[in-house]
């Protein structure tokens, strides 16, 4: 009876330790696949038969049965992966999946276009030259055929500024990895504007007929204006904490006079150096404007006939040459868990980088976010609705998408946007945004649900390349 008792304790214990193992294993087991730029879709995946696209990584997690607490590792090889739609992750609640640079190899996620610079011969059209103010400069400018090149969607240019919508910005350039500055007068500094003619309707007032003003000149700067088409003027027309854009519909010399598309929020006044609140600060820039290139790095887009005009910054036949063509995020991650990205560079696209919703323990390692038109990242859902300048307004929660939400959230101040829990920014670099660098949300407050998303340890520079005011390099709601 002894011998027996023992004999089965031993067997139990043998089964007892088997079932650790096997948990263990499962515990353990994880799965590689490669990508590479050079690789093919059609490939399996594996180090030497590497798939081409991220997206076809994701398609193969998908298709496993993959149990909780097992781990993926994508391992993105050396190159530049084009993002002309958005890399959706959506749903993934079991795997602890890892994307990174295989080995720290340098990758990058663009949502640009590389062009060539023998895309680009010098200027010999009489007609255009002759628009180009500074002659001593003419002979520099090169132009390209965007459209001969295939690419024939340029963005539009749209009223942005304070307590207005956050949209995509336009095709943008990048050369060497900086953009270039769209041509404009004065390079430095303001034109004045010498009187309000007429004043365009106040929106602070909830008066929304946006009558446009009309606001005198005393320069003949503008006179030299009239062949240009799609004319913007950024500036402050009234208060020192609200830029504006605004396009430019006539320019009448005979009377110094500049018609306006847009109204500003708070109306218009003139420049007055005396007055310390308002008028001391109140001018603005042209841009948008052929005739106004004049230093390396200055170019235009003739969205007619689909040319881009340069003066080129030095050594630019050795260049890198990129320009903006994703507007929506390169990157969605929306109901899903535990991802981590490692040592990644993300940029390019005329919108946000990454867009964040619903989603627990997301994390980005070691990144870099370049060269974007709005945002780095974007927790949670934006809205829509309203795109001119307002102060308050209910707007529509809407996925990946900003909007006015500044405005939103003075009307709404208990709102939830969906941003998920325990997501998160460290030890990343964020430079040249255009709007701000992260918006940062999270918690349900009629709950009292913490978020517990977080920007941690990063470098943040060189923001708010469109957007001048109330645009934080961390942006922070919920």
């Amino acid at each position: 009876m002894y011998k027996q008792t023992v004999h089965l304790r031993q067997i139990f214990a043998m089964i007892l330790t088997a079932g650790f193992f096997i948990l263990l294993s499962c515990q353990e087991r994880s799965l590689n696949i490669y990508v590479s730029p050079v690789g093919l879709d059609s490939n399996d995946g594996t180090e030497n038969s590497p798939y081409k696209s991220i997206e076809k990584a994701i398609l193969h997690i998908n298709s496993l049965d993959i149990g909780t607490g097992e781990s993926v590792n994508i391992f993105l090889r050396e190159g530049i992966y084009a993002v002309d739609s958005t890399i959706e992750i959506e749903n993934q609640q079991n795997a602890r999946i890892s994307i990174s640079a295989y080995n720290d190899e340098e990758v990058m996620l663009s949502g640009g276009l590389k062009i060539e610079t023998d895309a680009f011969q010098p200027l010999t059209d009489s007609s255009i030259i002759k628009r180009i103010i500074d002659q001593n400069i003419r002979g520099n400018i090169l132009k390209a055929d965007l459209k001969a090149l295939g690419i024939d969607d340029y963005g539009v240019l749209r009223q942005h500024g304070f307590s207005t919508a956050i949209l995509p910005a336009p095709m943008e350039l990048f050369v060497n990895g900086e953009p270039m500055t769209i041509a404009r007068f004065p390079n430095q500094g303001k034109m004045s504007v010498s009187e309000v003619i007429k004043d365009c309707s106040r929106a602070i007032d909830r008066d929304f007929s946006f009558e446009p003003g009309i606001i005198g000149y005393d320069s003949d700067r503008p006179d030299l204006w009239t062949s240009a088409k799609d004319i913007w003027i950024w500036g402050y027309f009234r208060a020192g904490f609200a830029d504006d854009n605004l396009g430019i519909r006539d320019i009448d010399t005979v009377n110094n006079a500049i018609h306006l598309n847009h109204a500003h929020m708070f109306g218009m006044m003139a420049t007055d150096t005396t007055d310390e609140w308002g008028g001391r600060i109140v001018g603005y820039q042209a841009y948008n404007l052929l005739e106004e290139i004049d230093q390396p790095g200055e170019y235009y887009i003739d969205r007619d006939k689909g040319i881009l005009y340069l003066y080129p910054p030095k050594d630019f036949t050795k260049s890198e040459i990129i320009l903006s063509n994703t507007e929506d995020p390169l990157i969605a991650i929306e109901n899903s868990k535990n991802i981590t990205f490692t040592g990644i560079k993300i940029g390019h696209g005329r919108g946000m980088g990454v867009y964040f919703e619903n989603s627990d323990s997301i994390l980005f390692d070691r990144c870099t976010f370049k060269n974007l038109g709005t945002v780095a990242a974007m927790f949670g859902k934006g809205v829509s609705g309203i795109d001119y300048p307002i102060h308050e307004f209910t707007g529509e929660l809407t996925s990946r998408t900003i909007g006015n939400l500044k405005a939103h959230v003075y009307e709404n101040t208990g709102f939830f946007n969906h941003a998920g829990t325990n997501c998160g920014i460290i030890n990343s670099k964020i430079y040249n945004t255009g709007t701000g660098a992260v918006i940062l949300s999270g918690g349900k407050r009629s709950d009292l649900i913490p978020g517990n998303n977080f920007v941690e340890n990063c470098e943040i520079y060189n923001f708010n390349r469109w957007n001048k005011t109330y645009c934080a390099g961390i942006t922070l709601y919920g």
